[in-house]
């Protein structure tokens, strides 16, 4: 088992979240609030509640269990990382996302703004939190 990486993990949170600003916002913000029966250019988030707070922290618990995995399943660099990033996204978080549509009366086009997030932001936090060292590799992640 390899070590944990604090490191890669962190950068993962932030990346993931600046992801999110980018697709709930100038990407596709538009169209979800749309979708959500929201007003189209209200903002996703705002300073005014709590979502983003809520946000961050889903956020961080599922980055730092995927930093688990990656360690606890010695997965090694960017490409074994965004492997297993893909293999939880598929595994996890598609029949999560799919009960929304589901059960939750979400519009189904939805699935491909939500489930493209994740699917980026599963992958890219898979690859960091596996492959981002800021220090000199030890013997037995270079083996």
């Amino acid at each position: 088992m390899k070590p944990f990486n604090w490191a890669g993990v962190i950068v993962a949170i932030v990346v993931a979240e600046a992801l999110a600003f980018a697709w709930y916002g100038p990407l596709f913000g538009e169209r979800w609030n749309i979708l959500m029966g929201r007003n189209p250019m209200a903002p996703v988030m705002s300073a005014e509640n709590t979502d983003m707070a809520f946000g961050v922290m889903a956020t961080g618990l599922w980055v730092v269990g995927l930093g688990w995995l990656t360690s606890r399943l010695n997965a090694r660099g960017y490409f074994g990382g965004a492997r297993l990033g893909l293999l939880v996204w598929l595994l996890f978080a598609v029949p999560m996302q799919t009960f929304l549509f589901t059960y939750a009366g979400h519009d189904r086009d939805l699935a491909p703004i939500d489930m493209g997030y994740t699917l980026v932001a599963f992958t890219i936090a898979g690859a960091l939190a596996a492959g981002l060292s800021f220090g000199k590799p030890s013997e037995t992640e270079t083996a």
